[in-house]
């Protein structure tokens, strides 16, 4: 009885094998048809597009995160301490936009030449009047300060110059400044 058992369970094994086989060769013989190529191609190149776009998504969802305007710190103008001046002072936040096509390289670029930006503004700020701090827009104070970074970035970059919390602090005709903190020049007495 144990070898009438046996033989089934044998031959059930080759049956198996047989059945592998014989599915391999009709999958082979398929493949090799020009509609079973077609149909090949065509399952590869599904997959390598929903690759493609599911790395491109990722991508995407970590660019999103990253802020659209980049911050470049506070600023401060210090006037010329001149008589007739108006303003005395003014501090403000400077941000920027990115063109799109080149934020990328832009980031790049601005974090190897962060320090080489941040002088050329000073400087900048250090050759400004306070008519471009009259100005209500402050348009081309922006304007020069779009031309300024994209020189030191060297590429237009910059798309947008955005300034936020702007603090001008001006001064009465006549009256003189004694240091960039407002002092009078006539209260060193003591």
């Amino acid at each position: 009885m144990a070898d009438s058992e046996a033989r089934p369970e044998a031959e059930g094994g080759s049956d198996n094998q047989n059945t592998k086989a014989t599915i391999a060769n009709r999958l082979t013989s398929f493949f090799r048809t020009s509609r079973g190529l077609a149909l090949l191609i065509a399952a590869t190149i599904t997959v390598q597009v929903l690759g493609f776009w599911y790395i491109g998504h990722l991508l995407v969802k970590d660019r999103a995160d990253e802020p659209h305007e980049i911050s470049l710190g506070t600023y401060e103008y210090v006037g010329d301490h001149r008589p007739q001046s108006s303003i005395a002072e003014a501090s403000f936040d400077l941000h920027i936009s990115l063109v799109d096509e080149l934020d990328e390289a832009a980031r790049t670029r601005l974090k190897a030449r962060r320090f080489k930006v941040e002088q050329d503004i000073e400087q900048l700020l250090r050759q400004a009047h306070e008519a471009d701090f009259e100005d209500p827009t402050l348009a081309e104070l922006k304007r020069q300060l779009q031309e300024l970074i994209n020189q030191s970035l060297e590429m237009q970059a910059v798309s947008e110059v955005i300034i936020t919390n702007l603090s001008v602090d001006r001064v009465e005709r006549g009256e003189l400044i004694g240091s960039a903190k407002g002092e009078s020049a006539t209260n060193d007495s003591g």
